[in-house]
């Protein structure tokens, strides 16, 4: 069995996460909160 190695990676970016009140009333943070973002790995 071989062991997967790991590539450490830089951070391109940070988007801060939008709060937004559910339908109940209560908040939530979409951590992507628009569509239109093409790559991203979370």
């Amino acid at each position: 069995m071989t062991v997967p190695t790991q590539t450490p990676r830089t951070v391109a970016g940070v988007i801060n996460s939008v709060e937004t009140l559910e339908g109940a009333g209560f908040l939530v943070r979409r951590p992507f909160p628009k569509s239109s973002f093409s790559e991203f790995d979370p």
